[in-house]
């Protein structure tokens, strides 16, 4: 019971610090906006190239025919149009005037395709389309040959069984920032956590602790317990931010995502602690601490888009957010548990070094 009231009244405090609770929930949101604002499109990998025509004649007769006429309709829905010329020299000077991206000549034997340094990607892209359904002719042309099916007159589409993937789920810039800010604002608990004890002795509150019938102990989790529950609520607050008011993507393991940003607070406050015990001056380990959390934001991926590897392995944004985009994007709840119990595990032995040093130590 003691210990929760020493909680409430570390909450208490924190919450009557205005500028550095304004701060705390700011400097994360402001960077979402700027970031997202200004970084989009680095993050959009999809490409738009417009509307493609091409020209084309068909001197093929047989199955290639009929199904040369499916694949133009089915190219119509990607925007690629397909117009048949009246000779072969009124399609190639389509192309060279610049009035086609592509002309096409279809024959039994396979296609021939003209295009023009001014077509540009719409002359590649006319290629690589007619590149894959011309493999996919000459398989399902196999496969009928080795069937020797008795009554076709023609290949059988169902020869070729297409399974298409859909396409990979990847953050957009305001879901990428709500993360990364998310997870760096939350490193930033081990700057307040390493004054912590430093706050009680410049109010002169520490003597009074000490005097009070309240054990050593009691003193340290109940400070660290409210400066967990403070910095959680902040971080609670910015989730619901992005989430709402951004709508960013969370996913649907939100539970799971806290659970992470939990004992990423844990391990920061521990972090903090420890700091504040293994330095001789509070304003050394201050100055430590934010270094060290400027350095670990940096090559942990809180700006940019981080690459695997490395040294941004050393971060623990690294594998915080690596964690957290699993479980969103790939829906992989077992992503969790190693990012949890790194954090647990670090942040137990900066707490078994804070709790020590604190207990040896003459007052706070």
């Amino acid at each position: 019971m003691r210990i929760l009231h020493i909680a409430g009244k570390e909450i208490k405090i924190s919450f009557r610090d205005r500028r550095t609770f304004i701060f705390m929930l700011a400097f994360p949101i402001v960077f979402m906006l700027i970031f997202t604002a200004a970084l989009s499109n680095a993050f959009d990998s999809e490409v738009t190239v417009g509307n493609i025509k091409v020209v084309y004649t068909d001197q093929s007769n047989g199955p290639l025919s009929h199904y040369f006429t499916e694949f133009m309709k089915a190219a119509k829905k990607e925007h690629v149009y397909f117009q048949k010329a009246d000779t072969e020299a009124k399609g190639k000077n389509d192309v060279r005037e610049n009035q086609a991206d592509a002309f096409v000549t279809v024959k039994n034997s396979g296609f021939q395709v003209y295009t023009n340094d001014r077509s540009g990607m719409n002359g590649t892209i006319v290629q690589g389309m007619l590149t894959a359904f011309t493999n996919q002719y000459k398989a399902g042309a196999a496969a009928y040959k080795a069937h020797k099916a008795p009554a076709a007159g023609e290949i059988k589409s169902d020869y070729i069984k297409q399974t298409s993937l859909n396409k990979a789920k990847e953050p957009k810039a305001k879901d990428f920032y709500a993360v990364s800010m998310t997870t760096m604002i939350g490193l930033y608990a081990s700057i307040f956590a390493s004054t912590l004890f430093r706050g009680e002795r410049i109010r002169h509150t520490a003597d009074r602790l000490i005097a009070a019938p309240l054990s050593k102990s009691d003193i340290f989790l109940g400070k660290m317990l409210g400066i967990l529950a403070v910095n959680f609520l902040t971080i609670l607050a910015v989730v619901a931010f992005s989430k709402f008011i951004l709508k960013a993507n969370w996913g649907s393991h939100m539970g799971l995502v806290l659970l992470i940003l939990v004992s990423e607070i844990l391990l920061a406050v521990s972090f903090g602690l420890s700091m504040s015990y293994l330095t001789r001056k509070p304003e050394s380990a201050r100055l430590i601490t934010v270094i060290i959390v400027q350095v670990m934001a940096i090559i942990g991926g809180a700006y940019y888009k981080y690459e695997d590897g490395g040294i941004s392995v050393l971060s623990p944004l690294t594998w915080i957010n690596k964690a957290i985009n699993k479980i969103i994007y790939a829906n992989d709840v077992s992503a969790a548990w190693p990012a949890i119990g790194l954090n647990t595990a670090l942040a137990a032995l900066f707490l078994l070094i804070a709790a020590v040093t604190f207990q040896r130590r003459e007052g706070l």
